[in-house]
């Protein structure tokens, strides 16, 4: 979403991203208590993922939203995006491959150690969930989880194909709104 600045000009705008967040997948055998130490699936994300910033302050726009039945996690773009874009990465598929995969395991890495140091919402460490489940199925899971990538990549060319031409405008919030 676009945060429209105070000016007309595109320059101070600033892009958000609203993320629907949901409750945690329900695993048979893994207990569940009645109330969780977050009001809602957004909240949890947030806290888990201020715990893995190097600073608290690391994005000044993250938080959480509630609207009716839908938990939303709010976070600035582009503060995410500074560091490597797609057309690095189209690059790297061409002309480096190796460096693409080292980056790919690196990044995987990083992804896999939050999600074993993320607290659940019965308070065990992600890894004592994460890990008897995997156990014995490493290739199965390899496999979801590049047809799991596909889907979504598929999505998201059809969403962005959608918005082709679209007038996005009714999308901006207006100039009114006051940022941090």
């Amino acid at each position: 979403m676009v945060l429209a600045g105070p000016t007309p000009a595109p320059e101070d705008d600033r892009l958000i991203e609203l993320k629907e967040t949901r409750e945690g997948l329900i695993l048979r055998g893994v207990p569940r208590l009645a109330a969780a130490e977050w009001p809602t699936p957004a909240v949890r994300s947030i806290d888990s993922q201020r715990r893995l910033h190097a600073r608290p302050d690391a994005d000044a726009l993250l938080g959480a939203a509630q609207v009716g039945g839908l938990s939303l996690k709010i976070r600035d773009r582009e503060a995410y995006q500074r560091g490597l874009d797609h057309e690095d990465l189209a690059a790297l598929a061409t002309s480096d491959r190796p460096s693409l995969l080292a980056l790919a395991t690196l990044l995987g890495g990083v992804l896999a150690r939050a999600h074993g140091q993320t607290v659940t919402e019965e308070q065990l460490p992600g890894h004592q969930v994460i890990a008897p489940l995997l156990a014995g199925r490493a290739e199965a899971f390899g496999d979801e989880l590049v047809r799991d990538a596909l889907a979504d990549a598929a999505q998201l060319r059809a969403d962005f194909a959608s918005m082709q031409g679209r007038d996005l405008a009714p999308l901006v919030i207006p100039p009114a709104l006051e940022l941090p």
